[in-house]
């Protein structure tokens, strides 16, 4: 019916292609060899444990998909969520936005000096004033502080949340 024709293997899969000819559609098969990887499931889980790599992280580093990971973790009884390290530990931070007063360096978490000045003002206005979370809020609206976005904008929610978090601390 069809004639297929062989084609020599491409550089990019090592495979053979073959196309049909007599056809307005061409299938491609690409023969893919599958190397398993010899990587011990007691080293992924010290990444995991341990070091409190995340399993992406640990994917990148030692060459495996993340479900490969997963699933040596599983070999091992490790659910997701059973490391020691949260996802936002100052140590390995992986969430995308650091918190009000800090800023990410290299996946890590630092204090960063010009937020601290506004999470101060934001702590002595609520204690030493008495202010209201809203209050707070317009107050530095009126001064023309600007938030993270360079927007001269505050919400009482954030306000209420940097409280919470430096509330003590500074």
């Amino acid at each position: 019916m069809f004639k297929e024709k062989r084609c020599p293997p491409s550089k990019s899969d090592g495979g053979p292609t073959r196309i049909r000819d007599e056809h307005p559609y061409y299938t491609d098969i690409i023969e893919h060899s599958i190397i398993p990887h010899k990587i011990s499931p007691s080293f992924i889980a010290k990444l995991y444990l341990d070091d409190g790599l995340s399993s992406s992280q640990i994917a990148e580093k030692v060459g495996l998909s993340k479900t490969a990971v997963l699933e040596r973790l599983r070999s091992l009884g490790i659910r997701k969520g059973d490391k020691k390290s949260s996802p936002n530990s100052k140590e390995n931070y992986q969430l995308p936005h650091a918190p009000f007063g800090y800023k990410k360096v290299e996946g890590k978490i630092v204090p960063n000096k010009k937020e601290i000045k506004i999470c101060r003002m934001i702590v002595t206005k609520i204690n030493d004033e008495k202010m209201s979370y809203r209050a707070t809020a317009k107050f530095l609206v009126s001064k023309k502080i600007k938030n993270r976005k360079g927007e001269i904008s505050w919400g009482h929610s954030v306000i209420k949340s940097i409280y919470e978090r430096w509330n003590g601390k500074l």
